[in-house]
């Protein structure tokens, strides 16, 4: 949609009948503009509306729970899509949300029913229409299969979904695992079986390959036929370990923690971000040195705490392999959600994280752990705020701390 988009689809909802199905196309774009900025509660109240108009519209359904769950109003998005399901059994959108809501809750048998079709019924712009004629893998035999991996999503995702195509090949799968170029060599340290390329790199043949298959889709056959093997954990760069280390001796001997309260994309942000002062306990440990995770450093702001220390790398946002080798260096790492999470659990160090209401299906929706991630405790927000979550955090460190 064009820059002019949102200004001409609120004029339409203006001069619309609002029982009318102008009305309701309006307000369904109009509502997907604001979800896609972040505006969660103007996108709901938007795709609400069209629905008042047009009750039989089950993608405006769909996305409506798409909305609520960003939000963190779980039930009311599992509620939009059981009707939208009824309605339309086979509804794609419908099928894959409700099934992360399912196997957030736990329900790996059933969850994963309908996990595939993000990938089996792709949308028109999908990346998966890009492999042309090779076949999506979907569970058939791997000896002597050559298999090209891909990311679907974000980086946070790659690293999660990274080591399932390290299980592909260790059961007898070719594989080549295509990522984001930051962690190219990462990835290739840490899973030497793989033959790991940027992506986008020119000169990838798919007619070498037999299949094709999205890493996050490998989570549905690991938990089929894997799941009493441990994954691999990601290996930083002993050399760049080695020498933060060093820099880090600059604060004493103490504990040093890597410390991130805020961040995420427009949607998510709101969602996952703290105020640096929500964590002013636990700022207050005697005898720790925090290094910041943050991307934008502003250790210079009024107010700074003085015990938190701004970070020996100095663009954790594309130096993954910098990142990775900071927080193998620390002793903990407290976080949100975000990157910084994901790279302390996949390296298998200490980690204390603090999520959402709704978050990401691999976190789970309760307790304080994720398979996916042993070595991390989670904290998840309640209905009442951060304030209970981030007081459990912070004792669950003390004790940490204190052996």
């Amino acid at each position: 949609m064009g820059p002019g988009a949102e200004t001409a689809f609120a004029r339409a909802i203006f001069c619309a009948q609002p029982d009318g199905l102008e009305f309701a196309t309006a307000a369904r774009n109009l509502a997907a503009i604001k979800h896609a900025a972040g505006a969660l509660s103007e996108s709901v109240s938007l795709y609400r509306a069209s629905l008042s108009a047009d009750p039989s519209a089950r993608d405006t359904r769909a996305n409506l729970a798409a909305a609520l769950v960003d939000c963190g109003e779980t039930e009311a998005a599992e509620s939009a899509l059981r009707r939208t399901l009824v309605e339309d059994p086979g509804h794609r959108d419908a099928l894959w949300l409700s099934s992360l809501l399912r196997i957030g809750a736990g329900d790996r048998n059933g969850g994963y029913r309908g996990h595939h079709v993000r990938w089996t019924e792709p949308h028109p712009q999908a990346r998966t229409l890009s492999f042309g004629t090779l076949p999506l893998w979907l569970g058939q035999d791997l000896k002597g299969a050559r298999i090209f991996v891909w990311g679907d999503f974000g980086v946070g995702d790659e690293i999660v979904f990274a080591p399932l195509a390290a299980w592909l090949a260790g059961r007898g799968a070719a594989v080549v695992l295509e990522t984001d170029a930051r962690l190219v060599s990462l990835a290739q340290r840490s899973f030497p079986d793989l033959t790991v390329v940027p992506r986008g790199e020119a000169g990838v043949e798919f007619a070498a390959f037999d299949f094709h298959v999205p890493s996050a889709l490998l989570a549905r056959f690991y938990e089929r036929d894997g799941r009493g093997n441990a994954l691999l954990p990601l290996r930083a760069d002993p050399e760049r370990v080695s020498g933060i280390r060093e820099e880090l001796a600059q604060y004493g001997g103490g504990p040093k923690l890597g410390f991130a309260w805020g961040g995420g994309g427009r949607r998510t942000s709101w969602s996952k971000s703290t105020d640096l002062a929500d964590w002013k306990d636990l700022l207050e440990l005697p005898g720790v040195t925090f290094i910041s995770l943050q991307y934008d450093d502003a250790s210079d702001a009024e107010g700074w705490p003085e015990n938190l220390c701004p970070s020996p790398i100095d663009d954790l946002r594309n130096d993954i392999e910098g990142l990775a080798a900071l927080i193998e260096a620390l002793d903990a790492t407290v976080s949100i959600s975000g990157v910084n999470a994901h790279m302390a659990g996949a390296l298998r160090r200490p980690g204390f994280v603090l999520l959402p209401r709704s978050p990401l299906w691999f976190w789970g929706r309760s307790g304080p752990r994720t398979d996916w991630y042993p070595s991390l405790q989670l904290f998840r927000r309640t209905d009442s705020g951060w304030n209970d979550p981030i007081a459990c955090l912070s004792d669950a460190v003390r004790c940490f701390l204190k052996g």
